[in-house]
């Protein structure tokens, strides 16, 4: 599905990324790198419903599965106009349940697995269920190759006892696993299915975060 201008195109956009540059490249933009995007993420389907059958790719150009290459720069400092990365998410049923997420770069592909910010309410129940099995937590969160990523506390949250086992991980306001990959990967035959493989060693993590969020998984 992916060529190797993908990455040669995200390479210059890094260098280049302005909206002359960008709209003298669009064509190349919608070539290499939106129209392959878009069909990983249908043969991203089924193989997602093997990890399970809450998980969802969708397809369409906008607003679905496929990240926006334009940055919102209303109220930031940063003023480039473009992501020097294309990015995918598959998402839970549920809007608060546990998704997956692939970005590519030039230097790498980033796989997660997990929740992003949650709200205050599945913040809570996440951070319960955590408290209250420190042990399946850690047998959770251990999947080979992955390690856990996101912003956290410096302090523990009020109601948690200091002293749980897994206070450092109840302190997080993010409950992601994360696992890098060579760029050069995105180029295999076989990569949808790898993507999903790995998707599948996070699948105890994710199921944990459900159970936690009294969703199916």
């Amino acid at each position: 599905m992916f060529d190797p201008d993908l990455l040669k195109f995200m390479g210059e956009l890094k260098r280049n990324n302005n909206r002359d540059w960008f709209n003298t490249n669009k064509k190349r933009f919608e070539a290499s790198v939106q129209a392959p995007a878009l069909a990983f993420i249908r043969a991203m389907a089924p193989r997602l419903k093997k990890v399970s059958k809450s998980l969802n790719a969708d397809d369409s150009k906008s607003g679905g599965s496929l990240f926006r290459i334009y940055r919102d720069v209303r109220f930031a400092k940063d003023k480039r106009p473009y992501q020097d990365y294309v990015a995918m998410r598959f998402l839970h049923d549920k809007p608060a349940g546990p998704g997956c997420y692939i970005a590519i770069t030039a230097a790498d592909v980033t796989l997660g697995a997990g929740v992003w910010q949650p709200d205050k309410g599945p913040l809570e129940s996440i951070r319960k269920a955590i408290a209250a099995g420190p042990r399946a937590w850690a047998k959770a969160k251990a999947a080979t190759g992955w390690e856990l990523g996101g912003e956290t506390l410096a302090r523990p949250p009020k109601g948690f006892d200091k002293d749980n086992p897994a206070i450092d991980d109840i302190k997080r306001k993010d409950f992601v696993l994360f696992k890098k990959l060579k760029p050069q990967t995105i180029l295999d035959k076989d990569f949808d299915a790898k993507v999903a493989a790995e998707y599948a060693t996070a699948k105890p993590f994710l199921k944990f975060l459900a159970e936690a969020l009294k969703l199916p998984f």
